[in-house]
């Protein structure tokens, strides 16, 4: 076992919870991952960001990766010092990582109807009733 995963599973003891609250994860467990995309990052929580390297393997996917994050030390410690409890800690982190989720899809879909707007022929979408559901400017015209 590698010394970076055994500090992500060892109690977390010499430092107070104001402490651990100013200190991302990386400063905390005394990481050397210098790649790792939460590295150097103040402002976002490491469980928050995909592909970072507290494992061996690098997890996309947040709800895969949280299974991990639950038995990590610096994770633990900020779930007890949330002051409704681990539980809601982790509720309210679940609820964030979804909160950000549908907003970058939403973005992707305000750039995907930027593209069809820009189609210069008409283009038009159904339903499965066909019942149209959108039209582009060009659409409009003809």
């Amino acid at each position: 076992m590698n010394s970076l995963l055994k500090n992500h599973l060892l109690p977390v003891r010499s430092l107070g919870d104001s402490a651990a609250r100013q200190q991302p994860c990386w400063e905390v467990l005394s990481c050397p991952k210098v790649l790792c995309p939460g590295y150097g990052k103040h402002a976002m929580e490491c469980w928050l960001i995909p592909r970072t390297h507290c494992t061996n393997f690098l997890q996309e996917d947040f709800h895969l990766k949280l299974s991990f994050c639950l038995s990590c030390a610096y994770f633990r410690l900020r779930a007890r010092m949330h002051p409704k409890g681990g539980n809601r800690f982790i509720t309210d982190q679940i609820h964030q990582y979804n909160t950000k989720a549908l907003e970058h899809l939403y973005q992707k879909e305000e750039s995907f109807i930027e593209i069809l707007n820009r189609i210069p022929d008409g283009l038009f979408t159904t339903d499965p009733d066909l019942r149209i559901t959108y039209f582009n400017p060009a659409a409009e015209k003809i």
